[in-house]
């Protein structure tokens, strides 16, 4: 990968296609044959830290991959909330769902009470705190 990369220059898409392609077929060939395929990666990514990508395709190439990061983290998510919701659903019963819904309120309260009891030292920070840096904490603290 690192000589087809060094003679190739300032050809984005080729230099792309060549780090995603090389990367699943290093990953299944150590596979196939009984080694790990993240430690393949693993070496390869240290191999191809001496090289250098064109100018600007360097920035092109870390938006692909973290573009492609991001959407397996979200088909892993999808997938996993999927099937805990049909393995679970069925064994779901009323008491669960006072459980749920009391757990809700609860973090909610604490979370606002947290605030409220630093508010006076996030206030004197100098980062301009006020009440509805307040209220937005307390609510982005349910993500």
């Amino acid at each position: 990968v690192a000589y087809w990369l060094s003679h190739i220059f300032n050809d984005g898409l080729t230099e792309v296609i060549l780090s995603f392609s090389m990367t699943y077929l290093i990953f299944f060939i150590a596979e196939w044959i009984g080694m790990s395929g993240v430690i393949s990666l693993t070496v390869m990514g240290i191999l191809l830290d001496s090289v250098s990508f064109s100018p600007g395709v360097d920035e092109f190439i870390f938006r692909f991959w973290s573009m492609l990061t991001f959407l397996a983290h979200v088909m892993i998510f999808i997938i996993i909330g999927i099937v805990l919701a049909v393995k679970t659903f069925p064994y779901v019963t009323t008491r669960d769902l006072f459980y749920i819904i009391t757990l809700y309120f609860a973090l909610n309260l604490i979370r606002g009470l947290v605030i409220l009891f630093l508010s006076p030292f996030l206030s004197r920070l100098g980062y301009g705190f006020n009440w509805r840096w307040g209220a937005v904490i307390v609510w982005s603290g349910m993500r």
